[in-house]
Parts: C-alpha cells; structure tokens; sequence
C-alpha cells in the first residue's frame, strides 16, 4: 500500500529507524500502573538480531502524554512529552537524543519527516497537534550476530484532571510489532492495576475479541488484570494504528475513575 503523508504514526513504542530492519520482535511485555503517583507504562521487548554479523541499529521511542493540557503552546506540548521518558538496553539507561518530526506510518516501516517548530506551530492552528508531529528518543543499540536484547521504555506521567484514565486505558495496546521482520510475534503481554485498589474481576470482558485474537487468555488476581497472546500476526498496512485488550462497550470505565480518585487528591482530579 502506497504511504500518505496524511497518515501519521500515532501509538506509543518503539520503532526501528531502518526500512529493511534485521530485527525481529520476539515477545513484548506492556504494564499500566495507576497510582497516587500519577501514571506508569513499561514497555520491555525481546529483539532479536537475525543477521549473521554484527550490527549497530538506530531505534526510535515515540512519547505520547498521557494527557492534553488546554491552551499549552506547542513548543512546551512536545517538550512535556519527552520528559518522563527512560530507555534502557538489557538493563543499562540509554541516552537518546530528543527529536520532534513527523512520523509517517507506511505499513511496513516508519519514515521520519523533518518538521520545524514553525511548521508545526503552523499545522496545530488548523489541525490537531498530535498528528502535526511527534515528539521521539533516537538511540543506537549495537547486536552481536542472532543476539537477543531486552529493551525496556517507561513513561511517567503525573496526575492530572484532564483524560488522565482515557490515556492509562488507551496504553493497553500494542502497535510496534508490524515495524519489524517477521510475521507474527510469540507472545504478547498486558497487565493493568490501579495501586491500592482492588478492582472488580468484571470491569473489563473476559475474550473480548476471540475471531480476532484467538489465542487471547485473561487472569484476574487480586485486582490485577494480565492479558497473553501468543503468535500475534500484525497487520502491516498503513492506516492501521493499534489493536486494543477491550472495546469500550464493554470495559467499566466508571469504576476505574471512581478507584482512580480514591487514591489521589481532589486538587489531581479537578475536584477541589
């Protein structure tokens, strides 16, 4: 499928930099974790390099908020974004370079469109800001032939009134995985918990999805979720964004918020 400009990389995750990457995706791990702290994603990916020699990859990391804050200037939104942000390689930080572009999904890889904050500044006045650009880490990870390598990112976010359990709820899905070779990954992991609260087992449907994840299976413990799919396939296409652990037909938002404000204080929920 040909690529249109209009059509941007919106999830968070990581990416190879390279069109015809020698990386393939071998399992990925996702938590959300709401606490009084605000909010905490983890990513960690199992990448494997299937070349037969060694080789340095760039890899990027989109940022994504977990929230809007109304009336903030476009410099400071993307600024905001990147902070809270840490990549590590098999457990030692990485220290990526802060980038602002615009990135186009094109199926099967990620171009990176050069934007200046003028142009940007420009796009937010008519459109909205988040697919005028995006606020990315660049960093380089060097693999040893068939090499496997853990790469963790962690996002922090603090509380806030403003769509702070949407976005907790919109990182509980998985994009990344149609960005490497291969045509399907192993195994896939969520978990979700909202720190000293333990919620219902049915606020969110068991098997939401079974034609489209067959292989889907839910555990509930003590208010925690944990979601596993094995042999994900992806879709690589362009306009394909990310696939979801529930619709929101059938997921109890209201009592996520309700456990959400009872761990925080009413200044963080807009309730003073």
């Amino acid at each position: 499928m040909a690529m249109n400009d209009t059509n941007a990389f919106v999830g968070e995750g990581l990416f190879p930099v390279l069109r015809d990457t020698t990386l393939v995706l071998e399992g990925e791990v996702v938590s959300v974790l709401l606490s009084s702290k605000g909010l905490k994603v983890t990513r960690r990916y199992q990448v494997l390099h299937s070349g037969d020699r060694s080789e340095t990859v760039e890899l990027g990391v989109v940022c994504l908020p977990a929230y809007l804050l109304s009336g903030e200037p476009v410099e400071e939104r993307y600024k905001r974004r990147l902070e809270g942000a840490k990549v590590s390689v098999d457990g030692i930080p990485k220290e990526g370079v802060h980038r602002i572009d615009r990135l186009v999904d094109a199926g099967t890889h990620v171009v990176v469109s050069a934007k200046t904050m003028a142009e940007l500044e420009d796009c937010a006045e008519s459109n909205d800001g988040d697919i005028c650009g995006h606020a990315w880490l660049a960093f380089s990870a060097t693999f040893k032939p068939r090499q496997v390598r853990t790469v963790e990112v962690t996002w922090t976010t603090a509380p806030s009134p403003y769509r702070f359990v949407d976005s907790a709820l919109d990182s509980l899905s998985f994009y990344s995985e149609k960005f490497f070779r291969g045509d399907s990954v192993p195994r896939i992991e969520l978990h979700f918990a909202v720190e000293g609260v333990e919620l219902a087992e049915n606020v969110f449907n068991v098997n939401i999805e079974p034609i489209k994840h067959p292989g889907l299976v839910q555990e509930y413990r003590a208010g925690r979720y944990t979601w596993g799919i094995q042999n994900y396939v992806p879709v690589k296409e362009d306009y394909r964004y990310r696939d979801r652990m529930y619709r929101h037909d059938t997921l109890d938002q209201e009592a996520i918020e309700r456990a959400y404000r009872s761990i925080v204080s009413p200044s963080a929920t807009g309730e003073e």
